[in-house]
């Protein structure tokens, strides 16, 4: 939902490319983000045929409240292990995503 509302319009088909994930994975999380409220799907004027996402007021409030709790955390981790450390532990998770 976070890369929806910072790319408003982006299509199903640009999110499963981003994510690395299929469209038998995407579809039902639009699904039911588009079910609670949270998004909602625009057609495009370019090609009827398609649709872009985007986030709603209520998903904006959800996504705003995300990043709040993102950089408490982040802000946590760094007085525990400090900025280098925290790179480092960055620089592992990302790594260990790029093997998954």
């Amino acid at each position: 939902m976070v890369l929806i509302h910072h790319n408003p319009g982006i299509t199903p088909r640009v999110l499963t490319q981003v994510t690395r994930r299929d469209k038998s994975t995407i579809t039902p999380i639009v699904s039911e983000l588009e079910h609670k409220g949270l998004i909602m799907r625009m057609r495009s004027n370019a090609d009827r045929r398609s649709f872009g996402l985007s986030t709603t007021a209520k998903g904006a409030e959800v996504v705003d409240e995300l990043d709040r709790i993102i950089r408490y955390h982040e802000k946590r981790i760094e007085e525990l292990i400090g900025a280098e450390g925290r790179q480092e532990l960055l620089k592992q998770v990302k790594l260990l995503a790029a093997r998954l």
